[in-house]
């Protein structure tokens, strides 16, 4: 196959193939790689601050800003091929034949979906709660009262790096995040143990 069928059919597999299992970065690179090769350089405005799933889609973009689209298309299929075992005309391995990776994503009509991150925290009672279990409950006002008492609290990480921003930003509770960034603005360029910052754990990563 060409560039361009071997890309439309890339493409294809994976928005109706329901399971694929792909990490974060590597959906952004595919969604940089796929508006580079249909529209080519990045031609928007980037998205405001809260917009966390739109301002890492744009960043992923517009870091390939001067790429052509032939070689955006070379990439797609590429990564779709190592990371999906998806083989143009020659087939695809199985679910079982790839390898697995987190966070989770389904496609549904051409847009794809990052799962939210498992809470893994044990149960405890409410007297014992840290800013971690309450971000991730979505309790707003218990959030405000630990800020109030101890804004530091909004910059805390837990064992894996991660903030309470990325828990509000996974768990999509935008009133949270607004309370932790009106505590700590520099919060939002936090990263975790991976190296991923709050902007990477947007609840959805739409096709837009």
């Amino acid at each position: 196959m060409d560039s361009s069928a071997a890309f439309t059919s890339a493409s294809t597999y994976l928005t109706t193939h329901s399971n694929p299992t792909l990490p974060t970065p590597t959906l952004l690179s595919l969604y940089a790689l796929y508006k580079t090769a249909t529209i080519g350089a990045c031609n928007t405005p980037r998205p405001g601050l809260l917009d966390f799933t739109g301002r890492a889609k744009w960043d992923a973009w517009k870091k390939l800003e001067g790429m052509g689209r032939e070689e955006a298309m070379r990439g797609y299929v590429e990564i779709v091929g190592r990371e999906t075992g998806w083989r143009g005309d020659r087939g695809s391995r199985s679910a079982t034949e790839t390898s697995p990776a987190t966070p989770e994503v389904s496609s549904s009509k051409g847009s794809v979906f990052v799962s939210t991150m498992q809470n893994d925290r044990e149960d405890v009672d409410d007297t014992h709660k840290t800013i971690f279990h309450h971000t991730e409950e979505g309790a707003l006002s218990s959030v405000r009262g630990l800020l109030a008492t101890t804004p530091s609290l909004a910059a805390s990480q837990d064992s894996n790096g991660m903030t309470p921003l990325h828990w509000a930003a996974d768990r999509g509770h935008v009133e949270i995040v607004r309370v932790l960034l009106e505590n700590d603005a520099t919060a939002v360029n936090g990263r975790d143990a991976e190296g991923l910052t709050a902007l990477h754990y947007g609840r959805f990563w739409g096709g837009g």
